[in-house]
Formats: structure tokens, C-alpha cells, sequence
């Protein structure tokens, strides 16, 4: 039986139900309508602060200001922001409500001598606005901008974000209006996009147009990591100075340069710096920045080709080309955020380069073919799901493919030159803590991703191409490639969906205790019982109502490219369908016409001829939480010295034979192994409908096709005669026997396992007289039997499975030189069988493997005579136990009961801490692998199976 992680058993519900669906700078994002008031929300990063190396819950900052002021020096609010009350935090995050909408504002945070600004235009500030980003890259463009306004007013000094008033003649809407016309959320972009190039070592993107707002930006970064005020120093008159790593491509190429700033070099710098931008004017220059911008595709120069199209769209936003141009080269752009990265780190991925990301051979592969692995797993854990899973694999397969050719094929970065050293590190060393995963998920990648979901869906339904150039894919032998409205359609539908999935991760507090990392990997069980893991936030709900809209909006648009896309003739586009067969594509019509019913309400689907209603919507509008989870523990208790060693909860060590890694090879012998301890079920599910997902199941009606939960009662370390695996498992009295193949003696020998104690001792040899034994021991009317194949020859006529009696009497136990039954197979195969059995019958297991998946049918033998087919299960089954009038089996996914009487299936038991065979000893149920005996309840509420049986349910 597969592991069932339950410590991931949030994410796994979130994938579970999205099965049936399937920026910082300047790039602020409005949402809602304008109102009487609105709210400014943000991070702020303090670059010089460590790096965050421990997590805990998220409280209040109470050293830390965050001001709001308008144009003419009034301070309008002050907050304390948020953070994770972490031993050194570098990010936090904030809120400012109830300010007036359509007004200028200057944003500033102050920590200790450390001061970061950014300057909002009015056009921004309509209604709630999100993102409002304090970092090096808003407190240059401050610089500049500042400086711009000088230099329009003829003024020695400016200094906004700061109680002080304007210099004599000049009055707020003044001043408005030039700002207006600077477009400092563009002119952030720029230094946005030149930071990224910094921080990954893309030097080339570095060029005498741009190298004064670059240099700015690196003094800004070192000022603000040496506690200096910016304003202060750039002003002129201070008398500090700066060791600054600046670059110089008076060469024609890129050098690194150190050298020692003084103040009045930085107004120079500064000067430099605002004469060398020039903020777009007109529509007519729109297409020129367009031109501009696709010269830098060619060069594989994604910062400056973003430049040139933010440019453009500040000039004309309904410019088609910006637009696209925009959403894929900001995208791009987005994955190298150095706290991105940090998250996906964190979060168990490979933070690629942008050259990796969109290559074909990324290590991170599809995103998506992330996600699906998650699916995998989780359409596992109901016979819902698990009956939706081969109806989703080949849609979902089809369309990650397309996905994969897409992305091979969009504009590519040129890569760092392997000697360009990366001039700002602003990452932490370490990962960033829980709250600051969240906080730049909600305020750099969320508002990012509705950016470039507004500009790709006005580049939609226009009959607008793009064309992707060789040389902007880095393949001067290729060809160029014509996109058009179906990948268009197939990028905003990513972009839908992955919003979606941040919007439910930020939906929840995933507050944990009070550990570092290592300790959390160490012990994950004490975050996960931590009362408030996984319990929606205030604003939980709405995120959730959020998430809907955009998974919606992702299945939307995956039929939209879905219907331009299958039109196409080979060889259009990023990819065509002219390969793929017509039953896939029949079987992804069917998907999507699934997902527009499944996300609508309350459907009426059939598993398994029996209809059953599913609300998947309820997982959004009616969110789980804690609440509706099992009670969790470990089903062996870890010994702290090793898991320390092994870096995650480990009871003990085993030793094992096979091949293992000594250091410098492979090589093959005895060596220790792990005994992990694993987070499992100690308790029912609280909710059979999941808060109204399955809104007519419950333990008595059953509807869904299971009834619960098993819970973990006990687990033991296996001590003495230990082996590395136990295979042909029975019940023996009061313990277990396992007979395998012993190397030692070259023949089978039986284990005892003393469930009390998990103590293996030895038992007898198991003499099986040459014959080809193909399933463990069973007991029938008081004495031992076992199932053996003869006569097989590559499954033809003339093969008989055959059953004879176990002598167990003395040692070695032997079986008779006679059988007492005999079946003719013909031209069926079975190498491997289970069987079970009551006072008169005898059943046993045959099972059958194709791509479309497991099958198993159950046969009944009366009396040693007449033989039957009893039921037939899309399963493997690999234990097969009876008790009480039902037959329990033990399959991929789930314990399951059925009726001999009828042969029909009772109820899945969906079992928690079971892996391997399964032993029904005492009404409770028993497996063994991997160095444990772990017991579970015979029934979700904690009792015996042998008596639930009886009762008949």
C-alpha cells in the first residue's frame, strides 16, 4: 500500500479538487472599484539585515514604521507592519487603510539608520493598491525622480517622504503634474529589470544607455546596507563615503569597477542617472520603444527588452506588441526575483535561471508537471477521486505537453557569461520564513501575475501574431515561430491557474512552532499540531472566493486555445495537435466539459455504476481547515539524535543488503538504513462530507465510496531476527509469520513477529520440495495450505494451479507431495496470488496488469470442489483477509470490505499508516515494511473489525 503524507495533507486537498479545473518596482497592481477610501498594502525589504534562520507566527513590528505622506510633507498614517517573529527578518509586510483615493503619495520605512521610499502616482491610486513595494529598486527611482523634479525647477534640493515643506513657488499640483509626466512607476520597471540582470550576472544588458540608472541602483544597495541615509548622501553635502562595486562600458564591454563615493560623486551619479532617463510621451513613441525592444529579443537581452516595452505601454497601453512583449519578458523577469527564487527553494523546487526556465531542458521541467506529481498522489485518496484519475491523466497529459512546446519556444535569455560575478545579493542566505513566503506571494507575485493576465487578454481575440524570431529562441538554424490566439489563450490560462493555487496558499496561516528549518525537518509533527497550521486567515474566504474566480478563468481559457489550436495544420504556431490522437483529443473535450460542470455547483457523477453528487466548489466557498482533519502523530517515536543526523524523524536504524553510495562509489552489501517515523492518522476524519463537498456521504450512507479513517494504535521497532523485507505475511494464532527467501540457506524460511514487542525470531525452514509456491500460507478448517503453479509454460494449456496442505508439525515444515484441489488454468497466467478463508471456502486472488491500470478478480472455492468468481476489483490486491461473513482487501489505495454472500463491496476503509501486506490478527489490523510493525483499528471509530463485521457495518 502506497504512504499516505499526511503532514502535506492541506496541499494534497487543495490538488485533489483542482484536479476537476485544470512583480516588483513599479508594477503596482489597483483592484476593486474607486471608493471613498482605499488601502496601500506592500513589503518592505531591508537588505542588509541577516537572513532569516528561524520561523514562528507572524506579529506586529512595533520598532519598524511604515509612513504615508502626501506631496506637500503632511504625514498621513503610520502602521507597524507585519513580519514573522523570526531571529532576524528581512522582510515584512504592511497595510495602510483609509486613505483618500487619487492622490500622490511617498511611502517610507524606516528600521534602525536603514530608510527605503517609493513614490506612488495618483494614476495609480483609484482604488486599493496592491504591491506597494519599499526596496533599493523604489528608492532609486525616488533618487532620480527627485532628481528630475530639480532639474524641472530649477531647485538645488528636494527631499520627498518627509515632514518638510515645498520649496517656495512651487505648489502640490505642480509638482503632481510633473510627476505625472516622469511615470516613476516606468522608470522603476527600468531599474526592476537592470536589478534583476545585477543580481543574476547578465552584465551584457548592461550598455551606455542604461549603465548611470544601473550604477545608481548598486550605490543605492550599499548605502542602504551601510545604514547611510540615501537622500542625505546623494544630496551632496554629506560627509560620509562608500566602497561601491560599480560598473564602466566605456570599453564598448562591461567591466566591474570598485571604487570609493563620496557624496558629491553620488550627485553627479544621481544627475547621470535622471539625464539618461526619458519618460515616454506619445503614442508615436510607442512604436519605437516596440522596435527598440524587439532588437533586445534578438539578443536574447530580456531586461532591456522589458524596458522598452514598459516604455511602450506607458505611451500607448493598447499597443498589442507592448502588451505581449510586456507579459512574456516581465514574466520572465519575475522567476529571477531573488525572493522568488528563494521561495521555490524553500518550497522543494530548483530555482532556474531564466536560460534554464525556458529552455526546453529546464531541471525544472513544466511547473505544472510539478503540480501534476502532487495530483498523482492525491486522486489517491478517495475512490472519488481515484475513479476521475484515468479520465484526467490523458487530458491533463496532453495539455501539460503543449505547455512544455510553448515554453521551448517563447524568447530566451542570453545566459551569464560563467566569469560575470553577481553584483547584488539581496537573497537571504537562508530561506525566508513562512510569513515572508506569504507576504511576497501576496505583494510581488500576485499583483505580477494580474498584470500580465490584464495585458495578454487584450492582445485575445484580436487576430494579433507574434512572432518569435530565431535568434530570440538562440537557434540561428531554426525557424521562426507564428504565435497567435491559442498560445496567447494557453499563457493567460497558466497564469490563471497558478494565481489561483497562490491565492488558496495565502488563504491560510501556516503559523508553526517555534523551530528553525532543520528543526521543523526534524520534528514536521510539531508544526503540524501547532493549533494554528493550517487555519484560514481573516481574509481566508475571500482569498478562496479568488481562487475560484481564477480557476474558473483558467479552465475558460484552456478551452479557448484548445478550440484555436486543434484547427491547426502541422508545423503552426508553438505547437499543434496533428499528432495526437483522435481518442485523447475526445478525451480532453470530455475533461473540460467536466470541469465547467464540476466547478458550477453541486454534480451528480457516477463511480462505479453508483451516482454519487460532488460540490467541488464547496473546497472554495466553504474552505477546509484544521478543523476537518484527523488528529495526527507518529506511528514510531523518532529518536532525536538521529533524526538530527538523518535530518528528518527517524525511530532507529536497520541494517539492509543492497547497493549503497560508500562516498566515492556504488557498491553492495550490508549497510544502516533509516527507520523513519511517519506522520499519521491517530483518529477518524471529523466530517465525512468535507464542509459539503461530498454533501450525501457519511459513515452510514457510504455514497462516496468510503467511510472513514483507520487509525494508527501502536507502532514498533522490529528487533532480533530482523530481515530486510517480509513478504508472504499470515496470522498464525497470536502472532504473524513471514516466509521469504533466506541467502544464508538458500531455501524459504519462516519469521515469527511478536505484535505486542515487533520481536522477529526464527521459526522453520519452509521445505517447499521444488514446487513454485505462489502465495503466502492461509489456514483452512485448522490446518495450513498454500497455493503452487505446475506446469507453466509461458501461460499455455496445460498449466494448473493447484493447492496443497502444509505439514507444520516439525522442522522444516513441508508441503504434501499431494494437492487437495487442482485447477486447469488454460492460457491464464498467475505467478502471484493471496488467499483467505472461512470455515468452508476458500478464496483467493488473480490479478491482471495493463496501461489502463490494475484488476484483480476474487475466486471462491466451496468445499474444496466447485469454483466461483466472486467480484472483480480495479485494484491490486495484495492482502486478502475474511472475518465475520466479509472479505477484507488490501489494495494500491485502500483497505476494502466486501460481502461473501454476494461478492459486493461493502466500503473502502481508507487506511493511514498500513504499507505493504496486511495481517487481520484480533479484529485490528497489521502490516509490516521497512523495519516497522505498525497496528491499526479495525474500524475509522477505533474498534475491531471482526466485530463490526459481525454487526454488519
Amino acid at each position: 500500500m502506497r504512504k499516505m503524507q499526511y503532514f502535506r495533507w492541506a496541499l494534497v486537498a487543495v490538488a485533489m479538487f483542482m484536479v476537476a479545473a485544470c512583480s516588483s518596482g513599479g508594477g503596482d497592481s489597483a483592484k476593486g472599484n474607486s471608493t471613498s477610501s482605499i488601502s496601500l498594502l506592500g513589503v518592505v525589504d531591508f537588505p542588509a539585515a541577516a537572513p532569516a534562520k528561524t520561523v514562528a507566527k507572524v506579529v506586529a513590528a512595533t520598532d519598524i514604521t511604515v509612513d504615508v505622506f502626501d506631496l506637500s510633507g503632511k504625514k498621513i498614517a503610520t502602521v507597524n507592519p507585519k513580519y514573522d517573529d523570526a531571529a532576524s527578518t528581512r522582510i515584512y509586510s504592511y497595510e495602510v487603510p483609509g486613505l483618500a483615493p487619487g492622490v500622490d503619495y511617498v511611502v517610507k520605512a524606516r528600521k534602525g539608520n536603514q530608510t527605503v521610499k517609493k513614490l506612488v502616482e495618483k494614476a495609480k491610486t483609484g482604488s486599493d493598491v496592491a504591491g506597494v513595494n519599499l526596496n533599493a529598486a523604489s528608492t532609486t527611482a525616488l533618487i532620480v525622480a527627485e532628481q528630475k523634479i530639480m532639474n524641472a525647477f530649477n531647485l538645488a534640493a528636494v527631499k520627498l517622504g518627509e515632514e518638510a515643506a515645498l520649496p517656495g513657488g512651487i505648489t502640490s499640483d505642480a509638482l503632481s503634474q510633473e510627476i505625472a509626466a516622469l511615470k516613476p512607476s516606468v522608470l522603476e520597471d527600468n531599474i526592476s529589470a537592470l536589478a534583476s540582470a545585477l543580481e543574476n550576472g547578465n552584465l551584457a544588458s548592461i550598455n551606455s544607455g542604461n549603465v548611470a540608472l544601473a550604477n545608481m541602483y548598486l550605490t543605492v544597495v550599499q548605502l542602504l546596507k551601510s545604514g547611510v541615509d540615501v537622500q542625505d548622501f546623494v544630496s551632496g553635502t554629506s560627509s560620509a563615503s562608500v566602497t561601491v562595486q560599480l560598473i564602466n562600458v566605456s570599453s564598448g564591454t562591461p567591466v566591474v569597477e570598485t571604487k570609493v563615493l563620496t557624496s558629491a560623486d553620488a550627485k553627479t551619479s544621481a544627475v547621470s542617472a535622471a539625464a539618461s532617463y526619458t519618460p515616454p510621451t506619445d503614442t508615436a513613441s510607442a512604436v519605437f520603444f516596440v522596435e527598440q525592444a524587439a532588437k533586445f529579443l534578438d539578443a536574447q537581452d530580456i531586461p532591456n527588452a522589458n524596458i522598452n516595452y514598459e516604455k511602450a505601454l506607458a505611451a500607448d497601453s493598447g499597443n498589442t506588441d507592448a502588451n505581449l512583449g510586456a507579459a512574456i519578458t516581465k514574466g520572465i523577469l519575475l522567476i529571477e526575483n531573488s525572493d522568488v527564487k528563494a521561495i521555490v527553494e524553500r518550497w522543494g523546487a530548483v530555482a532556474p535561471t531564466v536560460n534554464d526556465v525556458i529552455s526546453a531542458s529546464s531541471p525544472v521541467g513544466n511547473p505544472f508537471g510539478n503540480f501534476s506529481s502532487v495530483l498523482g498522489k492525491a486522486v489517491a485518496t478517495t475512490s472519488l477521486a481515484k475513479a476521475a484519475a484515468p479520465a484526467a491523466a490523458a487530458p491533463s497529459k496532453l495539455l501539460l505537453d503543449a505547455l512544455k512546446s510553448l515554453k521551448a519556444k517563447l524568447p530566451q535569455q542570453r545566459p551569464a557569461a560563467k566569469s560575470s560575478a553577481k553584483l547584488v545579493a539581496l537573497a537571504p542566505a537562508n530561506a525566508p520564513s513562512v510569513g515572508e513566503m506569504q507576504a511576497v506571494i501576496e505583494n510581488v507575485l500576485t499583483p505580477a501575475l494580474q498584470t500580465l493576465g490584464q495585458r495578454l487578454a487584450r492582445v485575445q481575440g484580436h487576430g494579433f501574431t507574434f512572432v518569435v524570431t530565431k535568434a530570440m529562441q538562440g537557434n540561428v538554424n531554426g525557424t521562426d515561430i507564428v504565435l497567435d490566439d491559442g498560445e496567447f489563450y494557453a499563457l493567460d490560462a497558466a497564469v490563471s491557474a497558478v494565481g489561483g493555487l497562490l491565492k488558496i496558499v495565502t488563504a491560510y496561516n501556516f503559523d508553526v512552532a517555534a523551530n528553525d528549518y532543520n528543526a521543523i525537518e526534524r520534528d514536521p509533527l510539531a508544526t503540524l499540531n501547532n493549533p494554528t497550521f493550517f487555519t484560514l486567515k481573516s481574509n481566508g474566504r475571500a482569498k478562496m472566493a479568488d481562487a475560484l474566480a481564477l480557476v474558473r478563468a483558467a479552465r475558460d481559457k484552456t478551452e479557448l486555445a484548445y478550440n484555436v489550436v486543434r484547427l491547426r495544420a502541422a508545423g503552426q504556431g508553438a505547437f499543434d495537435l496533428t499528432g495526437v490522437s483522435d481518442v485523447s483529443k475526445s478525451d480532453f473535450e470530455k475533461f473540460i466539459a467536466q470541469a465547467k460542470i464540476v466547478l458550477t455547483g453541486p454534480t451528480m457523477v457516477t463511480i462505479g455504476g453508483i451516482p454519487v453528487t460532488v460540490d467541488a466548489t464547496k473546497f472554495f466557498t466553504n474552505p477546509l481547515d484544521r478543523s476537518k482533519a484527523p488528529t495526527f502523530g507518529y506511528d514510531v517515536q523518532p529518536d532525536a539524535t538521529l533524526s538530527a543526523v538523518y535530518g528528518k524523524p527517524v525511530a532507529a536504524e536497520r541494517t539492509v543488503t543492497g547497493y549503497y553510495w560508500n562516498g566515492t562509489s556504488w557498491v553492495y552489501g550490508p549497510h544502516p538504513a533509516p527507520v523513519e517515523s511517519e506522520i499519521v492518522a491517530k483518529s477518524d476524519l471529523p466530517d465525512y462530507t468535507l464542509n459539503g463537498i461530498l454533501p450525501e456521504n457519511s459513515a452510514s450512507s457510504n455514497v462516496a465510496g468510503f467511510n472513514g479513517v483507520l487509525p494508527v494504535l501502536d507502532g514498533k521497532v522490529l528487533t532480533g531476527a530482523t530481515r530486510d523485507w517480509y513478504h508472504g505475511l499470515f496470522a498464525d494464532g497470536d502472532s504473524i509469520v513471514s516466509i521469504d527467501y533466506d541467502a544464508n540457506i538458500g531455501k524459504q524460511r519462516a519469521k515469527r513477529i511478536h505484535p505486542g514487542t515487533g520481536e522477529v525470531s526464527d521459526d522453520a525452514v519452509f521445505e517447499t520440495g521444488g514446487k513454485n509456491v505462489v502465495s503466502p500460507l492461509f489456514s483452512y478448517n485448522g490446518a495450513f495450505y498454500c497455493f503452487v503453479t505446475e506446469g507453466i509454460s509461458n501461460g499455455v494449456a496445460g498449466s494448473y494451479l493447484s493447492i496443497y496442505r502444509v505439514d507444520r508439525s516439525s522442522d522444516p515444515w513441508t508441503a504434501a507431495s499431494t494437492p487437495v484441489w487442482t485447477k486447469n488454468l488454460g492460457t491464464q497466467s498467475l505467478y502471484r496470488t493471496v488467499a483467505a478463508s472461512s470455515g468452508t471456502d476458500i478464496y483467493y486472488t488473480s490479478t491482471s496488469w495493463s496501461p489502463a491500470g490494475d484488476q484483480t478478480t476474487v475466486y471462491r472455492i466451496s468445499n474444496l470442489s466447485g469454483e466461483s468468481v466472486l467480484f472483480t476489483a480495479a485494484d491490486y490486491i495484495d492482502s486478502l483477509m475474511y472475518s465475520g461473513g466479509f472479505l477484507y482487501t488490501d489494495g494500491n489505495d485502500f483497505l476494502n470490505k466486501y460481502s461473501v454472500a454476494d461478492g459486493t463491496a461493502v466500503s473502502a476503509l481508507a487506511s493511514t499508516g498500513i504499507h505493504g501486506n496486511v495481517v487481520l490478527l484480533g479484529g485490528q489490523f497489521y502490516s509490516v515494511s521497512e523495519g516497522k510493525l505498525i497496528k491499526s483499528a479495525g474500524t475509522p471509530a477505533g474498534g475491531l473489525a471482526k466485530l463490526s463485521a459481525l454487526l454488519g457495518f
